[in-house]
């Protein structure tokens, strides 16, 4: 596919900033650094420029980031009450989920990226960075969705005839607290595997077609456990593509982390009728 690829410059300076100190993310406290105990950077207790990279750090992980009621076309939209929750919740519970529409403006939302607005794609690319750094996942996997490619001097943007994913936006109280981004899957490419659930092996000999990639999904630390995550999933799964509604057994998984498998057993599991396994969709 032609692709007509340009350079722009970056915030490089906010980029550095934070790739200095996440490289410290997890290590011991040594000599006068302070590992913080919520969002596990470790920083220089002496150091007025590592306070405030890592009360940003500290502020993303834990509360996501502050968004523009501007940003993003609105999907669906959900009241404020207590749901369920999704480390927890088996499948009776999350196919009874009351995903209640509000009428009130200020309710929570989820937001679908249009790629051609910078502003909004650049405020999404931000709560990635995040991501990747828990996850401990490539910081360059996201052109398939907004058409930009990280770099470690700048960004490079790229421009395609026609989109390969899609990003969704949890929003509350004028926050960005979660995110997924999916790839939209060519059955022709033959990407799709079975994986079985408790030895992470995959099925041999077996295509399934899969039509979703989820490359990343994310809550902010004070929202887990408020099933956003499903509803974030279930947003992909009902408008990723316009007029098909997909199973639940077409979205797959790439490399899911711990919470990630226990999210993928609970959502989308499918038991191997022979050997009573649990088996979930995947992709490469």
């Amino acid at each position: 596919m032609a692709r007509h690829v340009r350079t722009r410059k970056c915030n490089s300076t906010v980029s550095r900033k934070l790739k200095q100190s996440i490289l410290n993310i997890g290590k011991q406290k040594t000599g006068g650094s302070h590992r913080c105990s919520e969002c596990h950077m470790t920083f220089s207790s002496t150091s007025a420029e590592d306070a405030i990279v890592h009360d940003k750090y500290h502020s993303l992980h834990l509360y996501g980031r502050k968004w523009s009621n501007n940003w993003g076309e609105k999907i669906q939209e959900y009241s404020m009450g207590p749901i369920a929750d999704q480390d927890t919740a088996g499948e009776n519970r999350i196919k009874n989920s009351k995903f209640v529409p509000s009428p009130h403006g200020t309710a929570e939302r989820v937001v679908q990226i249009s790629k051609n607005r910078k502003s909004e794609v650049q405020a999404t690319l931000e709560v990635l960075r995040i991501v990747n750094e828990e996850l401990q996942a490539p910081h360059n996997e996201n052109y398939f969705w907004s058409h930009v490619a990280d770099s470690d001097n700048g960004c490079t943007v790229q421009r395609e005839e026609r989109s390969n994913g899609i990003a969704f936006v949890y929003v509350s109280e004028s926050r960005a607290v979660g995110v997924i981004t999916v790839e939209f899957l060519r059955l022709k490419e033959k990407r799709g595997r079975w994986m079985v659930c408790d030895t992470s092996s995959i099925v041999p000999n077996v295509l399934p077609p899969l039509k979703l990639g989820i490359s990343r999904i994310w809550v902010c630390g004070r929202q887990r456990g408020r099933n956003i995550a499903t509803r974030l999933l279930e947003t992909a799964r009902l408008h990723s593509i316009p007029g098909t509604v997909l199973a639940k057994w077409e979205l797959a998984w790439s490399q899911p982390s711990e919470s990630g498998a226990k999210l993928a057993k609970s959502y989308n599991g499918v038991k191997h009728e022979k050997s009573g396994r649990i088996l979930i969709p995947c992709y490469i």
